[in-house]
């Protein structure tokens, strides 16, 4: 996570990206705990593949302000 928000510095500014950090951080804490806590899963494991998730929803949004070639490429 922390070198996904990394990556985000190309984009946006650091102060922003530090905001989004800590969001990220607290979200990601809520989100394991309740699932630990209230849902069951098939087979153990642990909340590393919330993380994951979690990086792929926000990576959607942030598909939109990345820049791209003329042909519609990620650079």
């Amino acid at each position: 996570m922390t070198s996904y928000c990394t990556d985000l510095k190309k984009l946006f500014e650091e102060k922003l990206c530090d905001k989004i950090e800590k969001l990220f951080h607290h979200v990601l804490d809520l989100s394991v705990e309740f699932t630990r806590v209230n849902c069951k899963f098939p087979c153990p494991g642990n909340g590393a593949f919330l993380v994951n998730h979690m990086m792929r929803i926000i990576e959607c949004y942030m598909e939109t302000y990345k820049p791209k070639h003329a042909d519609g490429e990620e650079i």
